[in-house]
């Protein structure tokens, strides 16, 4: 028998069974590496891991940035601020400036009272990660207690998100948790 042969039989069945094992890693490790990916609907988690982020605190984030300088105030004002610290994970549905500005009279008066104000902060507080389940589901609780409507929205390639009637923009995210900035300012049901 010659050599050769014999060497290239074996050069072609180590390739193959080589090319097999590659295969075969190539199928097991699919959903090991699905885990990373979030559909476009999934708004809320756009592809952090929350619980292992290397931002900042929530808080911080929130107090840090110019676009929620009123809601900042009112969180300080009523004391919510130093409670939201203590808190695990957690999304802030935070109104912009212009939302609050664009607030008619009779709500302004309504939130000069200190338990009004406090219930309408509340109600922008959400105890741990929104999730694609919820925008299905149609609603989500607050920390108030009443729950807030919350709706997909096609917006091209992507999926954007209403809560009651507030457009969200894209989360900010925190190691604790997510600040969806919002156009309005929710007012509970029986506000």
């Amino acid at each position: 028998m010659d050599m050769k042969k014999i060497y290239d039989k074996n050069w072609l069945k180590k390739l193959t069974g080589f090319v097999g094992i590659a295969g075969v890693s190539t199928l097991l490790s699919f959903p090991v590496l699905a885990q990373y990916y979030y559909p476009p609907s999934s708004f809320f988690q756009p592809t952090a891991n929350y619980y292992e982020s290397e931002q900042e605190p929530i808080v911080d984030i929130l107090l840090k940035s110019g676009e929620f300088k009123t809601f900042n105030a009112y969180l300080k004002e009523t004391g919510i601020v130093e409670t939201l610290k203590g808190e695990k994970m957690l999304t802030i549905f935070a109104p912009t400036n212009k939302a609050f500005e664009a607030l008619p009279e009779n709500v302004r008066e309504k939130l000069s009272q200190p338990e009004n104000l406090e219930k309408v902060l509340k109600y922008h507080l959400v105890a741990g990660i929104v999730a694609e389940e919820d925008i299905k589901r149609g609603e989500i609780a607050t920390i108030e207690g009443h729950s807030v409507k919350i709706t997909g929205v096609p917006m091209g390639d992507r999926v954007g998100v209403k809560l009651n009637e507030a457009m969200a923009s894209d989360p900010l995210k925190a190691n604790d948790g997510a600040i969806v900035p919002i156009d309005e300012v929710l007012l509970p049901p029986d506000f």
